[in-house]
């Protein structure tokens, strides 16, 4: 009776390693999991994709429209940058939420970068060299811009080694990208004024070399008094530009536009717009409203 038995045993004895060998064959592959990269705002995310690969993963914590100046984190987000292999951020100045989650280590900040590009030549020397104030919105500097994106493609190096040559190669083009915008020629002299509802361009103008703005209010959130108004007001000219930040339209706006008779032109300096799809994309965007508005 045991013979039909010992049978069995010698048979699946010898073929019990072919049969493991063909379930690792069938079995599916371990995918190696994505980096993952948290950029603080949607302008930084617009940088780490002209510079990412597939692997890389990217996640914003602030939503489309959302302002920086008045953020507040949510647990989900800071699970995010619990479980991020790379944050990339402004830095304190701008986002003081963010200062005691993030570390040296697997960090960077756009406030570390050294504006290396040199500055335009093409543009008259007496619009350089503006006040920047308290104004914290850098990545609309695209000398500084231009230094993050090669930093990028090192720090994503780093962490995809086996991609390291062509995030490198990105980075470097698309940095020179932002290089090449400060060459475009100048557009003539400037026939008229243009005024800001917030002071945020002050890194932009200086790069680009065009003449400082009117600035009417210092925060988006905050209503300029009568006042204030006033003397804006008496410093522009029925046909001058307005430039309000895009989704971030306010009554006052609105009615100081209509009351001295402004081109009203929203701007889209957070990248929110679909269209934009890359850093490059939003500060040539930028340039073309200032240039119309000369």
């Amino acid at each position: 009776m045991s013979c039909p038995l010992n049978k069995l045993i010698r048979y699946l004895r010898l073929f019990s390693l072919p049969l493991s060998l063909l379930l690792l064959l069938l079995s599916p592959p371990v995918l190696a999991q994505p980096i993952q990269v948290v950029a603080s705002m949607q302008p930084l995310a617009l940088m780490l994709r002209s510079v990412a690969v597939e692997g890389v993963e990217v996640q914003v914590l602030l939503d489309a429209g959302q302002s920086p100046h008045d953020f507040n984190l949510k647990m989900s987000d800071r699970r995010k940058l619990a479980a991020a292999d790379l944050v990339v951020w402004v830095g304190p100045e701008m986002e003081p939420y963010l200062a005691k989650l993030v570390t040296d280590g697997n960090a960077l900040a756009l406030e570390s970068m050294q504006e290396s590009v040199p500055q335009p030549t093409g543009h008259t020397a007496a619009h350089q060299h503006h006040d920047h104030g308290d104004d914290k919105h850098l990545w609309l500097d695209p000398r500084r811009g231009a230094a993050m994106l090669v930093a990028l493609g090192d720090a994503l190096a780093q962490l995809l080694p086996e991609r390291a040559a062509e995030l490198r190669i990105r980075a470097a083009a698309t940095s020179q990208a932002v290089k090449a915008l400060l060459e475009r020629p100048p557009s003539g002299a400037a026939t008229r004024r243009y005024a800001v509802a917030h002071d945020a361009y002050s890194q932009f103008v200086e790069a680009f070399g065009f003449p400082a703005p009117v600035v009417i209010a210092d925060s988006p959130e905050l209503a300029p008094g009568v006042r204030t108004l006033m003397q804006a007001g008496a410093r522009l000219q029925p046909g001058d530009c307005l430039l309000v930040d895009l989704n971030h339209r306010r009554k006052w706006v609105q009615k100081f536009a209509s009351d001295h008779q402004l081109e009203l032109i929203e701007v889209d300096i957070m990248g929110v717009d679909q269209q934009v799809t890359n850093y490059v994309d939003l500060l040539s965007g930028l340039l073309t409203v200032f240039e119309h508005c000369r």
